[in-house]
């Protein structure tokens, strides 16, 4: 049995739970456009750390951030991504997490920039259930994939199970999706000096 409780993410009230249990501090586990998440609000450090742990994550590979839509930082991201309209989908459907240069972006929280300096990879997620949960918490969460560092993405409901039976942490609160993921990460892009490398293509 799972250490943490497990709940569908379609029932009722369960993105208001998971907001406040990251509104208190706490990691939650949360499906997205591609595969399930590890999620922490970007006022709670504390829970940042906690995502290393549970993870077992290198603490020299930086978590992105998920941004609402109409997010300050959302906005900023498209305005810098502005010369690459073919990019322009996919960063707006979920499907590409971009790393901007920190010199470049602006307007995110100073406690972000605080609790991880350097370089912004962020994301917007089309999903409707993870755009209502941003809309919940500010419009930005901390965000990695459910799974050990090395091993590979969570993308269902029983992979969501398996992974919690087998980790010695777990997040406080684990939603599912009643629809299997896609397990595929998110492209990843790096955008400096007005020029695009890929990470992931």
């Amino acid at each position: 049995m799972p250490a943490c409780p497990l709940i569908a993410v379609e029932d009722g009230g369960s993105i208001e739970r998971a907001a406040n249990s990251l509104a208190s501090g706490q990691v939650v586990a949360f499906p997205t456009d591609t595969v399930y998440g590890l999620l922490a609000h970007p006022d709670c450090p504390a829970a940042y750390r906690r995502i290393y742990a549970i993870k077992r994550r290198p603490p020299d590979q930086p978590l992105a951030l998920l941004a609402h839509c109409d997010s300050p930082a959302a906005k900023c991201g498209r305005k810098l991504l502005g010369l690459f309209a073919d990019l322009q989908s996919d960063f707006s459907s979920g499907l590409l997490t971009v790393v901007f240069e920190e010199r470049e972006f602006a307007g995110l929280p100073a406690l972000i920039a605080e609790t991880q300096p350097g370089p912004v990879a962020l994301r917007l997620p089309a999903d409707a259930a993870t755009r209502s949960l941003l809309g919940l918490c500010g419009g930005l969460l901390w965000a990695t994939s459910v799974n050990v560092s090395g091993q590979p993405e969570v993308g269902s409901r029983q992979e969501l199970e398996n992974w919690l039976a087998q980790v010695a942490e777990t997040p406080a609160l684990a939603l599912y999706s009643s629809a299997d993921l896609s397990g595929t990460p998110s492209r990843v892009a790096r955008l400096s000096g007005g020029r695009i490398s890929w990470i992931r293509p």
